[in-house]
């Protein structure tokens, strides 16, 4: 593949960022009380729009000895590909599962399932490294920065349990 349609799928996936932040930027506030220039959401607003202007004209610019009709159609058809939109898939099942299943749970076979998905075989592999990158993590969150994450409910809780009693066990001394 095409070094430029590489660049162009992460001009694509920052400009939905830059969608996304736009649309979020001072949800929560008044705006009765702000002059249009003063609302605390109008200059970060107006840094996104220049941002977006930039990336589109970054994305359809034309480029010195390359044809920019193939490249964007070589981008979207590497974009929208079947191997693409299932990593996507994966990726959104595992930020609504971390609710229901918890974290250590769903990251545990979030990791198993993607480094499978990106060819990873070894089944020791498979297993053992999404067990100490969840054990890191929760260490790091739960005992350095106290920060608590999402348990799940029903058994999920009692595995989440399990796995918090572990990480305390591994920071007492």
């Amino acid at each position: 593949m095409n070094t430029l349609v590489y660049k162009n799928i992460f001009l694509l996936i920052y400009l939905a960022v830059i969608g996304f932040l736009f649309v979020d930027v001072g949800g929560n506030e008044s705006l009765s009380t702000y002059s249009l220039w003063s609302r605390p959401e109008f200059w970060p607003r107006v840094i996104l729009v220049g941002m977006g202007v930039t990336v589109v004209l970054r994305l359809y610019w034309p480029k010195k000895g390359s044809s920019s009709q193939k490249t964007v159609r070589e981008t979207l058809s590497l974009l929208f590909s079947r191997r693409i939109l299932l990593g996507i898939l994966v990726v959104t099942l595992y930020c609504f599962s971390t609710q229901y299943l918890g974290f250590a749970f769903s990251t545990m076979v979030f990791l198993g399932i993607f480094m499978w998905y990106l060819g990873q075989k070894s089944v020791k592999y498979l297993i053992l490294m999404p067990t100490v990158s969840v054990l890191f993590i929760l260490f790091v969150f739960w005992r350095v920065l106290y920060v608590s994450l999402p348990k799940g409910s029903g058994i999920f809780l009692d595995f989440s349990n399990l796995i918090l009693t572990i990480v305390r066990l591994g920071a007492a001394g």
